[in-house]
């Protein structure tokens, strides 16, 4: 009996079927739970970052051991030399609070997909689907009419989410240096509505609202550089690496309506009144640059420092530019990954020990007043099978941002993803000569 490798063959599949249940998952359930500074610039991003840099702060534009795939530098997918597919899952736990308001969500969605697929020696290719940022709001606030005794209640919610599908390739130019590339395909469709009703108790109360619906689509770029520095020969390396996302605008559409309801139901008589039918127009998006260095001691210690700028202050949103309440970041990632003995027999000497940090502010700006966000995170790498050709990861993340204040809200949170990893073994098929 010998082996013939199918791995682009069967990976795909696999990708393209979970891509598919991802899409059906994606539209009945967007969000991580309601966050009210969603309503502003795109919603709550979610980051390039993969399991593996999840539970080391976020950090890793320049590190890798090439077991798992690396979202943060397209230039590191070459360092990964088998055929690997992952898929991953998040849960959050989400405490929100502002003066005189308390809420406690539970939500949970896919959190990516990603098959990468060596090519030639010194050329990987990889494709992956992960959401560009989600937006879930649910809000309501209420005030006395001046002059009466009733209440007029002002409520906003919002649904949605922009996803991001790369084909990524990355490229070895000698032995120490790697290049790479992403083509990203962005797009999704955002829905809104603000709504005032004036409470009398009577059975004619009416409330009249503002609905609108936002599809956007794209295609944008990112290059990325890793150079591998030896310190020690084959036991240890500096390691540096750097991207660059091009700020390109997102083609789009929005459509509008004005109605008028009576519990929940259109008054008799006044018609829903088109404001805007899907109206051509689009978003500026920022760049980005990340840079960082990592020091490494192969399957060993792998210790990890990123600076990330994304350029909001250029962030043009749909027909009103002026009403940003978004402004540029300069964000630290910090993080470490740990194998006791990547040789040993036992076990737990061949588990991965993850952990990080990262802080700066978040690219919310309410009111002009920008938001700082601090996380701490944590995770595992646990070998699954005896010849090691899958990984379970997990990573924790918890974090806290915004104030408690008359002009923001606090929101502390608490996630966990999980993602299986499928190394080169579960794409050969035998057959028989």
């Amino acid at each position: 009996m010998t082996f013939e490798v199918r791995s682009f063959k069967y990976g795909l599949s696999c990708f393209f079927v979970l891509a598919g249940l991802a899409g059906v998952t994606t539209g009945f359930g967007q969000g991580m739970g309601n966050s009210p500074y969603s309503i502003l610039g795109l919603g709550d991003l979610q980051g390039t970052a993969f399991s593996i840099n999840e539970a080391t702060g976020g950090a890793g534009v320049a590190a890798t051991y090439g077991m798992q795939v690396s979202g943060l530098n397209p230039a590191l997918a070459v360092r990964n030399r088998f055929t690997a597919f992952e898929f991953a899952g998040s849960a959050q736990f989400k405490d929100t609070r502002a003066p005189g308001a308390h809420q406690k969500t539970l939500a949970a969605n896919i959190s990516h997909l990603v098959l990468s697929f060596p090519i030639k020696h010194y050329w990987t290719s990889a494709v992956s689907i992960k959401p560009y940022s989600y937006v879930d709001y649910n809000t309501a606030a209420r005030n006395i009419v001046a002059g009466t005794n009733y209440p007029s209640v002002y409520s906003f919610y919002g649904k949605g989410a922009l996803n991001r599908v790369a084909w990524t390739n990355g490229f070895a130019i000698g032995k120490y240096i790697n290049v790479g590339v992403d083509i990203v395909y962005l797009f999704g469709n955002i829905q809104k509505s603000s709504e005032l009703s004036l409470i009398t108790g009577s059975p004619s109360d009416n409330t009249a609202g503002i609905r609108e619906q936002l599809n956007l689509k794209n295609i944008t770029g990112r290059g990325g550089l890793a150079v591998r520095l030896p310190l020690k020969k084959d036991k240890m390396f500096l390691n540096l690496g750097g991207t660059y996302t091009y700020g390109n605008s997102l083609h789009a559409r929005r459509t509008t309506f004005y109605e008028l309801t009576q519990n929940s139901f259109p008054v008799p008589g006044h018609a829903t009144d088109t404001l805007l039918n899907n109206k051509k127009g689009s978003v500026q998006m920022p760049s980005q640059f990340r840079v960082g260095a990592s020091f490494e001691m192969p399957f060993n210690l792998l210790l990890s420092a990123d600076y990330e700028y994304s350029d909001w202050a250029a962030f043009r949103p749909f027909g009103n530019p002026e009403s940003r309440q978004v402004a540029s970041t300069g964000r630290f990632y910090v993080g470490a990954d740990y194998i006791p003995k990547a040789r040993s027999q036992r076990y737990f000497d061949l588990i991965s020990y993850r952990a990080g940090f990262n802080f700066g502010p978040s690219y919310y700006a309410p009111g002009g007043s920008q938001i700082n966000e601090t996380a701490i995170t944590a995770g595992l790498g646990l070998p699954v099978g005896r010849d090691g050709a899958s990984t379970l990861s997990l990573a924790f993340t918890g974090g806290e941002r915004g104030t408690i204040s008359a002009n923001s809200i606090r929101e502390r949170y608490l996630r966990m993803t999980v993602a299986w990893a499928f190394g080169d073994r579960w794409f050969q098929k035998p057959r028989l000569d």
